[in-house]
C-alpha cells in the first residue's frame, strides 16, 4: 500500500491549520501549505525507505527515455488536438448561434468530459499492466476486459445522466438549461 498521498494529504491539512492560525492566510497559503506537506511526506518517505533506496544503483536507459517521450509527445499532441477541436467549436457556437447557447454547450461539454474520464483512466491504467506484463495473451485477455469494464460502467453514466428529468439540470444549472438532455442524446 502507498502511504505517501496520504501522507501528503494529512501533512496538507496540518500546514494548513497552522498557516491559518499563525497568519493571515489567502490565496498563496494554499500553496505555501503544499510544498510544505509534500516536503515532509517525501523525507517521511525517504526515511522510511532509505534502506532499500541506499542499494538502488540509478540508471538511465536512452532507448526507454526515448520511447517514453516519443509516447509522451503522441499523447499530448493528441491532447493538445483534441482541446483545439472543443474550444474552436466554442467560437464557431458564440459566432453564429450567440452565448446562449455557447453556455448550454460548454456545461454540456464538461458533463460529457466528467464521463470520459472513466475511460481514460482506465485506458491509462491498462497502458501501464500492458508494459509491465511480459506475456502479450494475459496482457491481451487484460485489455478485453477492461475495455469491457470501461464500456460498461460509462454506458451506464450516460444512461444515468440521460434517464434524469429536465428539471434536475434546470434546478442545478438554472431554468436556462433545462435542454441539456438534448445535447446528451445528440452529443453520444
Amino acid at each position: 500500500m502507498h502511504t505517501q498521498p496520504y501522507l501528503a494529504t494529512l501533512f496538507l491539512l496540518v500546514s494548513l491549520f497552522l498557516l491559518h492560525t499563525t497568519t493571515k492566510i489567502d490565496y498563496t497559503g494554499y500553496f505555501y501549505a503544499h510544498i510544505i506537506s509534500l516536503i515532509i511526506a517525501i523525507a517521511i518517505a525517504y526515511f522510511l525507505t532509505r534502506k532499500t533506496v541506499g542499494r538502488m544503483k540509478l540508471q538511465l536507459d536512452f532507448s526507454v527515455a526515448k520511447q517514453s517521450f516519443n509516447y509522451g509527445f503522441q499523447n499530448e499532441l493528441s491532447n493538445f488536438f483534441h482541446f483545439l477541436v472543443i474550444r474552436l467549436s466554442y467560437y464557431f457556437i458564440v459566432y453564429y448561434l450567440g452565448k446562449a447557447s455557447l453556455g448550454i454547450f460548454s456545461v454540456g461539454i464538461a458533463i460529457s468530459e466528467s464521463i470520459w474520464i472513466i475511460s481514460k483512466s482506465v485506458s491509462m491504467v491498462q497502458y501501464s499492466k500492458i508494459i509491465k506484463e511480459g506475456n502479450t495473451q494475459n496482457a491481451r485477455k487484460g485489455a478485453v476486459i477492461a475495455s469491457l469494464f470501461s464500456l460498461v460502467f460509462t454506458l451506464f453514466c450516460l444512461v444515468m445522466v440521460l434517464l434524469l428529468p429536465k428539471y434536475v439540470f434546470g434546478y442545478i444549472f438554472g431554468n436556462e438549461f433545462v435542454c441539456l438532455i438534448t445535447f446528451f442524446s445528440l452529443n453520444f
